[in-house]
């Protein structure tokens, strides 16, 4: 009897299926839910006829538990949150990556790993990444900047002593090169959400604070960072701090 009966639930199943797929897809949506609804009380009479009600019996005991703790767990929700956030963004930041643009390069900054690159945007070496280039090319692009692009020196000099070391000079044959840098220009909005990795999707106060945290923890000077990079971490923090404080009282 059982077995007769669970055979023609199935093909119930199987006919009521084919009818919510041929259906006009305005439809569809609404046929699913019949068939969700139909398939609960199948398998309640299923239950029922094979005597084994008592498992829905223990199913509604246990929603009943749940809903007597649920005002608990809702506590929780806000601190599960911020947890589930930092772990994705721990994972891939906002977008995993930071970004800092001068006339010459645009260098990117993992958040993850801490590692540096940068495509170059002029001169001879134009659309090719540093890490592809060998240390003549690098030497030749280094005095290109001190020659024609100095806002550009202080990033490649920051680059190349984390990527070579502290003696990057003697191994590149510049130690005759005068290095004589300019002041940047003033950082905008832009160059500062791209500073920190930030969007205007994900632009809050808490955003920016963590994200410049989490960045001072990869590229502070006593960290293996440098000056540079902290000064550029902490200018985009004010500048976008200041930006979201005014807009309260706008």
């Amino acid at each position: 009897m059982q077995l007769i009966l669970g055979f023609l639930l199935a093909l119930i199943f199987f006919w009521l299926l084919q009818h919510v797929f041929q259906a006009p897809p305005e439809k569809r949506k609404k046929n699913l839910t019949y068939l969700a609804l139909g398939i609960g009380g199948a398998a309640i009479l299923l239950l029922v006829v094979t005597g084994r009600l008592n498992i829905i019996a223990a199913l509604f005991a246990a929603l009943l538990l749940l809903f007597k703790r649920l005002p608990s767990v809702l506590q929780w929700l806000p601190l599960l949150r911020k947890l589930f956030n930092a772990g994705r963004n721990a994972v891939t930041g906002s977008d995993g990556q930071s970004s800092i643009e001068t006339s010459l390069l645009r260098m990117t900054l993992d958040h993850r790993s801490g590692k540096m690159d940068g495509e170059v945007l002029a001169d001879r070496y134009s659309g090719q990444n540093l890490q592809a280039m060998d240390v003549s090319s690098l030497a030749n692009l280094y005095r290109s900047a001190v020659r024609d692009y100095q806002d550009s020196i202080e990033i490649l000099e920051t680059y190349f002593e984390r990527v070579y070391g502290v003696h990057w000079r003697t191994q590149f044959s510049v130690d005759d090169v005068d290095n004589v840098p300019t002041h940047d220009e003033a950082m905008t909005l832009a160059d500062a959400k791209d500073v920190l990795g930030l969007t205007d999707h994900d632009l809050s106060e808490d955003e920016v604070v963590e994200a410049h945290r989490r960045l001072m923890q990869k590229f502070h000077p006593d960290r293996g960072g440098s000056n540079y990079l902290a000064a550029k971490i902490n200018e985009a923090k004010r500048i976008l701090l200041a930006h979201l404080r005014s807009q309260r009282y706008q």
